[in-house]
């Protein structure tokens, strides 16, 4: 997603800040990951700050989890294999 504040790349996930409320984040991910033909097989919301979106596609998981409500939004993005 554009407008990343800061990010840190870790072993196998992105770790990253935006300037945005969590709840347009996580829309974003929503219409966009279909559109490149990832289908959501989780959509789990936790109070108003905290979303985990499961996307499938050829054997593998991304995972985004969203946390925030405020000013700005902290998200890990990771990709996963799914297991056999």
């Amino acid at each position: 997603m554009d407008g990343a504040l800061d990010s840190i790349i870790g072993t196998g996930s992105v770790f990253y800040q935006i300037g945005k409320p969590g709840t347009e984040v996580a829309d974003f991910y929503r219409a966009e990951m279909p559109k490149r033909s990832w289908a959501l097989t989780e959509d789990t919301i936790v109070g108003p700050y905290y979303a985990t979106l499961v996307f499938a596609r050829d054997g593998k998981n991304f995972i985004v989890k969203v946390v925030g409500g405020g000013d700005y939004t902290e998200m890990t993005v990771m990709v996963t294999t799914q297991p056999a």
